[in-house]
């Protein structure tokens, strides 16, 4: 931690001094600002990653989009869901929300981004320091909220293709239309894979072909809706739903293992209602009312011939939840927002093993919140956030609560240079699976804690005649109560400290040439056996965009992640190794139609996400859309 603290110092200390001009211009940071939709929701730094149509619309999943942010390492798991770690914490440690509307985290704790379609979404947030009060509970580990678009009032259709190896396609269907009043947006997917292709320098295992990764194909179906409109002119309601299945998806294994798995009847579906209603001159109340719901049958098999069953398994997860918000314009600075999260979550499950009889578990969590963001002019703010968090398992303990406090500050003291710090406490209440499984679960068990420190520096200036905008951020997190396996049962059994650096610059050397670098560094405090998997201690992002003629535009994005621990099937830790993966992508924009492709690791390198779970080789993609 000293010396991420001494690197920010010496980053601070000498952007103020090279910028000396009053007269600097402005260069606008197209991936990275700090901004607040609802009082304190931005406590430390909030990350936009913007979704670009035409380089993002043939990203399969939005894992695949987020694998380039700075503290974010994404991974496929041991069931072919979607694995995001930030800053070191774990998969159930990080809350995923649409729209602030949280996402099924089912029995398992895990959201699964690989089968969230990428069309239809404007930003991506995400918070990696200190999260505000006002999400609720389980943002210990960060917080991505998913940010859709409103529909315009001039297309009214939009048809998507793209192709890639193996029999993959892609087939999108939108319309949407926005009126005076009101709009709609309705959705249609068709995603198909015979599976995707290893690297030709992939060494094939007794388990693994070595062609197409085995047990990874799969089709998906995705229908979505969303109707807004207004109400007497001062109300806004807002009504959506939506739902994903797939009639059979098989799951790769390790390539060291010798099983057979997939799953039948996977669905996922939810339904919200929206609302921002008017109360008076300066009191407005938003209001959420949501549910979500999803259920698979996992099967396990002892032959690739599917003939012999070891594992039958139903899972069916729901979630209701309710989230009244009254923001309050005190005074031209001063903004509060008060409220509260309820959430009920529920699980049945039925297998042919220790669930003979269909058994099932629930738990309910609330939090109060208060939030503010006060600015005693433009050079300072300051916001934050009081919560307290409270969950109640169905299992007869009492269940447990924990106060959540956070606060950040901003100094604007040029017109191109900016300091901040946040600090903060946020917690993440035990999973089902961690609470109820029969065979390792553990009533008894606490909410894991983490008080977060962060300190980030801004500056944009000129060099040379190039405009540069420089970041970085240094953090501290102290973890205690943290749930792991201790024999055969979950227990709070580690404390541990993590600390690291960010940085990014962002420049445009030439009118046609736009580059961003971005470094990151993790490090922690080893401390009763524990490791961190999946998440190196470097790892660096180069993203390059070229505008060649005849308006077509390049980009060149180039990944580098470092050695990192990773963990086999009995829990023994492994070491991977660093790789380098370079993606090209072009494409070129007309009033209606936008053509792109591009091949994605180009160099066909040979690395693994996991240990035993190698990731995939070289590909192209080719892609057209089209907007009536």
């Amino acid at each position: 931690m000293r010396l991420a603290l001494a690197a920010l110092l010496a980053l601070s200390i000498g952007l103020i001094t090279a910028n000396e001009q009053d007269s600097l211009k402005t260069y606008d940071l197209p991936a990275v600002r700090v901004i607040s939709y609802l009082p304190g929701q931005s406590i430390g730094s909030l990350e936009i990653k913007a979704v670009e149509t035409g380089e993002d619309a043939l990203a399969l999943s939005i894992r695949d989009i987020l694998e380039d942010i700075p503290g974010l390492n994404t991974s496929a798991g041991s069931k072919d869901e979607s694995s995001i770690r930030i800053r070191g914490f774990r998969k159930n440690e990080v809350k995923i929300l649409i729209d602030g509307r949280p996402l099924n985290s089912g029995y398992f704790g895990n959201v699964d981004l690989n089968n969230i379609p990428v069309s239809g979404l404007k930003d991506i947030q995400v918070i990696k320091g200190p999260g505000s009060a006002i999400y609720g509970s389980g943002t210990m580990g960060g917080i991505i909220n998913l940010i859709t678009e409103e529909p315009s009032d001039e297309g009214w259709v939009k048809l998507g293709l793209g192709i890639k190896r193996n029999n993959t396609q892609m087939l999108e269907l939108t319309g949407s239309h926005g009126f005076e009043k009101w709009n709609y947006w309705l959705y249609g997917s068709r995603m198909h894979s015979d599976g995707f292709v290893l690297s030709r320098s992939f060494e094939p295992t007794a388990f693994e072909n070595g062609g197409p990764r085995n047990n990874s194909g799969k089709t998906v179906y995705n229908a979505q809706g969303r109707i807004g409109f207004d109400l007497f002119d001062f109300h806004r309601i807002g009504l959506s739903a939506s739902r994903t299945w797939q009639d059979e998806k098989p799951i790769p294994s390790s390539i060291y293992e010798n099983r057979y798995r997939l799953y039948k009847d996977w669905a996922r579906a939810n339904a919200s209602v929206m609302g921002d209603f008017v109360l008076g001159e300066d009191l407005s109340l938003a209001t959420h009312l949501y549910y979500d719901y999803s259920a698979d049958n996992y099967l396990e098999y002892n032959d690739a011939a599917h003939q012999y069953l070891n594992t039958d398994s139903i899972m069916k997860s729901k979630i209701w939840g309710f989230n009244p918000r009254l923001i309050w314009s005190y005074h031209p600075d001063l903004l509060i927002s008060t409220g509260a999260r309820l959430e009920q979550s529920q699980n049945k499950r039925k297998d042919n093993g220790e669930y003979l009889q269909w058994t099932q578990s629930s738990v309910l969590n609330a939090s109060a919140f208060v939030a503010l963001d006060y600015g005693t002019d433009r050079d300072f703010s300051v916001n934050g956030s009081l919560g307290g968090v409270w969950y109640l398992p169905d299992n007869g303990t009492d269940g447990n609560w924990s106060l959540e406090p956070s606060i950040g500050m901003n100094w604007q003291l040029r017109e191109n240079f900016s300091l901040s710090a946040a600090w903060g406490i946020n917690s993440a209440a035990p999973t089902m699976r961690q609470l109820f499984s029969s065979s390792s679960g553990n009533p008894l068990l606490m909410p894991q804690k983490a008080m977060k420190t962060e300190l980030g520096a801004k500056q944009q200036v000129f060099i040379a005649s190039v405009p540069v905008s420089l970041g970085i951020y240094a953090f501290n997190n102290q973890i205690s109560n943290l749930i792991d396996r201790l024999g055969e049962q979950y227990q709070n059994i580690y404390n541990y400290s993590t600390f690291g650096m960010e940085f990014r610059l962002i420049s445009q050397p030439l009118d046609f040439w736009e580059t961003d670098l971005a470094y990151s560094w993790l490090a922690y405090q080893k401390k009763d056996g524990y490791l961190l998997t999946e998440c190196p201690e470097h790892t660096w992002e180069l993203e390059q965009s070229i505008k060649l003629p005849y308006q077509v535009r390049l980009k060149i994005n180039t990944i580098y992640t470092g050695e990192r621990f990773s963990q086999d099937s009995s829990y023994n830790y492994k070491i991977l190794e660093p790789y380098w993966k370079t993606d090209l992508q072009l494409s070129r924009q007309w009033k209606k139609a936008r053509l792109y492709g591009g091949i994605e690791n180009v160099l066909d390198q040979d690395y693994q996400m996991e240990y035993g779970y190698p990731g995939a080789g070289l590909n192209f993609n080719l892609g057209l859309e089209y907007e009536i």
